[in-house]
């Protein structure tokens, strides 16, 4: 991977918010004159130690979100029945050393049928719906508490899955989001982006072939601010895209986009508020990679040096059956905004013939 092609943006940003508290600073002589110093919001371990990885560390005292280089590798065992699903699962977490050695945060969860909850809006994420999990299950989450969300089958948020026909629907590869509470509080948390092959085996050869082809499908995800002065939010959101890649004769990446961002957020009242991430159409580059193997490539906007600039990475695979190269296709990114934000997601998306 290639962590400098959305370094620039995050360093510019940590400058801003370095010289805004110079400033207040200097404005009130550098303290108090009268000798009362007032406490600041108070730092959480999930920002600390943050280094470039595809998941987040949120620290909800001083609306932060720092890149946690935490591991998250994701089996599946897939069902018989699509909805309800019957899919097993079982997700190893690894954590940076130096968060692990001050709480322990590894972790090996399994989810079965049993730990879906019954209220469907957890299962949101921007306009979609999928299919989620939490260990230990409650009514209402309770921390702490670790959580899964795969969208291979992915439905308008308004549909009932019963009966409405998906938005997205991949037999061969899985998606999507998890998130860690480690404490009896919602105070910090982490979350990040996975994704997998359906089954013990996968075909992850590069199709090959005469002519370009096109997948399409869609991207899920977190954005969260990133502490500075002026973030666009100052909590995590979920949000979901729709995402369109372009594939040449010999398998590679040369284009792609993702579409508007819609976000979601669940209101004290249970309901489900959706708006707009302040971003343009993101572009996929042409991607790198050996043959048969993962393919990165950079993400960007058409409008740079303003509020809707985006930067970051990606990196994806082929999922198929034995004799089917390139059926599918999943990834995961990251980036970082010109607007105070920091994002991960994953995404799924199929062949169109």
């Amino acid at each position: 991977m290639k962590p400098n092609r959305f370094r620039d943006l995050r360093v510019v940003r940590a400058a801003s918010a370095a010289l805004l508290v110079a400033g207040a600073l200097a404005a009130c002589g550098g303290g108090s004159s009268i000798g009362i110093n007032v406490p600041g919001p108070v730092a959480c371990l999930s920002t600390q130690s943050g280094g470039i990885g595809f998941a987040l560390g949120f620290c909800q005292g001083t609306a932060t979100g720092v890149f946690q280089p935490v591991s998250a590798a994701v089996r599946i065992t897939p069902g018989v029945v699509a909805f309800p699903s019957q899919d097993g699962y079982t997700l190893e977490l690894v954590f940076p050393a130096a968060l692990q050695a001050q709480q322990p945060l590894d972790d090996v969860i399994p989810f079965t049928q049993l730990n879906q909850p019954v209220q469907d809006i957890r299962s949101v994420a921007g306009a979609l719906r999928g299919q989620w999990y939490e260990d230990p299950l409650n009514a209402d989450p309770v921390p702490p508490y670790v959580a899964l969300g795969d969208f291979h089958r992915a439905w308008n948020r308004l549909d009932d899955p019963a009966t409405a026909k998906p938005t997205l629907a991949l037999g061969h590869a899985g998606f999507g989001l998890w998130q860690k509470y480690p404490q009896a509080s919602f105070g910090e948390h982490y979350l990040g982006a996975w994704f997998a092959p359906r089954g013990a085996t996968n075909n992850a050869n590069w199709p090959a072939g005469p002519v370009a082809r096109l997948y399409r499908g869609v991207v899920v995800g977190m954005v969260a601010p990133d502490g500075s002065a002026g973030a666009a939010l100052t909590e995590p959101r979920r949000f979901s895209a729709p995402i369109e890649i372009e594939v040449d004769g010999t398998g590679r990446i040369v284009a792609g986009q993702i579409g508007t961002m819609t976000t979601s957020v669940t209101s004290g009242s249970g309901v489900v508020v959706t708006s707009t991430l302040p971003f343009g159409p993101i572009a996929l580059s042409l991607a790198d990679g050996v043959l048969n193997g993962t393919l990165d490539g950079a993400l960007s906007t058409a409008v740079s040096g303003t509020t809707n600039s985006v930067a970051g990475d990606y990196e994806a695979g082929y999922f198929a059956p034995d004799g089917q190269n390139g059926a599918e296709m999943a990834g995961r990114m990251r980036f970082t905004s010109g607007s105070g934000l920091i994002g991960i997601g994953a995404f799924g998306a199929a062949f169109v013939p």
